[in-house]
């Protein structure tokens, strides 16, 4: 029986195929037999080169998971051009992990929930991502990249009141990844950590001793972590490279008061953060009443406020603080060296938000966050400031027969200008802007884009007058243009 359905599945996996210039992809609807994301993932686990890509393609919709394992490169998304993301409920996760990457995995334009309304019910989850062993890995380094989604309700034991555990990513011991990007991403209601790897120092790692190539946080917002938000560790071996961290443009809000935990990464870098409302969260132990920690040599923490956030100590009652409070611990694992914290732009202001209470956190115009972040715009997830300059696709009807970048238009400009490019495939793409000397002062794309016609506006508030060029890079495409700012 078992047999049989899937052999009726895979064809109508094959007539469903839609295999333009652009790559090949599957689309599917709700509730249709044998069009579950579990069997689409289980006919190309079976069939490497099928296909690329999976649309949840309704506006809106609710399409159930059950446990998954990613073993061939796959991006799944939602539909182009729909008002409502689809959701993805998960169902039967007990099993600790909704999905094992154990390849590439981009996701775009979705909401993953563990709480099911149709049956008012709370699943049982652990993690939703987690990367485990690279034993019979079918990719040693898999990249996970998440773009526009919101993750919610994630508990453990099925319980929001009672519930001292689940987390949205994790990196067991003596695992290892390779690019994990989450950007413009809503995380909101965990009995855990959100983001973390708090177990990479237990095991040596494989390859070069680190447990990812880099880990990028930009423009997300936390909402109601019950323990730290991110939550990471490196290797442990001071000897080692670790992999790099960037965490910018993240807004904390009612989440446990060490909202970022991070230990034994050299060289790190976190700016323009809000943290308000902080929480006590599960954990009361000595040191809890810390917002931030972070070390080792050449870290950085810059443009920071907090505001009205909770603080215990010991037996303590818990109080408001108002006042901005960082760590830096001396050594872990044998790792010394202390993160340097410009304690010039940390502030206490109050940011506003039009309605936190019901998931609107904007910011009005007038409050001095708009203005104090590192380049001259807001601190926070900049989807709340209306500062958040970007990509959008130029829908012109026609497939780019070739990758290409077009010189910024105006140009000298003051403070914007459009930079236009084309992909001819589904490609992971950055772009990037570097000053005269070859530093990167400005990282504008780096995520998974279908083929298509693509303009960014770039905004050069924070930069001085002066030529700049600005990268564009694919797998099979590189390309540079210069550029001037002129204030």
């Amino acid at each position: 029986m078992n047999k049989m359905k899937l052999f009726l599945s895979a064809l109508f996996f094959i007539a469903l195929l839609i295999a333009p210039a652009n790559g090949q992809h599957i689309s599917i609807a709700p509730n249709v037999p044998g069009q579950s994301i579990n069997d689409v993932i289980t006919f190309l686990n079976a069939n490497p080169g099928f296909a690329d890509t999976l649309i949840l393609n309704t506006d809106g919709g609710i399409y159930p998971i059950t446990p998954a394992e990613i073993q061939v490169p796959l991006v799944i998304r939602g539909n182009d051009g729909t008002t409502n993301r689809p959701i993805i409920v998960t169902h039967n996760t007990a099993a600790a992990r909704v999905i094992w990457p154990r390849n590439d995995l981009t996701l775009k334009d979705l909401i993953i929930d563990g709480y099911d309304g149709a049956t008012a019910t709370y699943d049982s989850i652990r993690y939703i991502f987690q990367h485990s062993t690279t034993s019979g890995s079918f990719n040693e380094t898999p990249d996970l990249k998440v773009y526009d989604c919101e993750i919610r309700n994630i508990y453990r034991y099925a319980d929001p009141e009672f519930s001292t555990d689940g987390t949205i990513f994790d990196i067991a011991s003596g695992a290892r990844c390779g690019d994990v990007v989450f950007e413009r991403n809503t995380f909101a209601n965990t009995g855990d950590e959100a983001l973390r790897s708090i177990n990479t120092h237990k095991t040596p790692l494989a390859l070069d001793n680190k447990c990812w190539d880099s880990f990028t946080v930009r423009n997300c917002t936390f909402n109601n972590i019950r323990g730290s938000s991110i939550k990471i560790e490196s290797d442990g071996d001071s000897t080692t490279v670790d992999g790099d961290v960037l965490i910018e443009n993240n807004t904390f809000y009612g989440c446990y008061r060490r909202v970022i935990w991070e230990r034994d990464f050299a060289n790190s870098v976190m700016r323009n953060l809000l943290i308000t409302y902080s929480i006590t969260g599960n954990d009361n132990f000595g040191g809890t009443e810390t917002l931030v920690s972070f070390q080792r040599e050449g870290s950085t923490l810059a443009n920071v406020d907090s505001f009205a956030c909770a603080r215990i100590n010991g037996t303590d009652t818990v109080v408001i603080l108002q006042a901005y409070r960082v760590e830096v611990p001396s050594s872990w694992a044998n790792c010394y060296g202390a993160g340097i914290i410009d304690s010039a732009t940390l502030y206490g202001i109050d940011p506003q938000f039009a309605d936190p209470e019901n998931g609107d956190f904007t910011i009005p115009q007038g409050n001095a966050l708009l203005t104090l972040g590192n380049d001259g715009l807001g601190i926070g997830d900049r989807r709340w400031t209306g500062q958040l300059t970007g990509i959008r696709e130029i829908n012109n009807g026609q497939v780019p027969a070739d990758f290409s970048l077009s010189q910024n238009y105006p140009n000298p400009f003051n403070p914007q200008t459009k930079i236009q490019f084309t992909l001819a495939t589904p490609s992971n793409v950055s772009l990037i802007v570097y000053n005269v000397v070859g530093e990167e002062v400005a990282q504008l794309v780096n995520e998974f884009k279908n083929s298509g016609n693509f303009e960014y506006t770039f905004d050069s508030a924070g930069l001085s007058s002066g030529v700049y060029f600005y990268t564009l890079k694919t797998a099979n495409f590189v390309s540079t243009k210069k550029m001037i700012v002129m204030k």
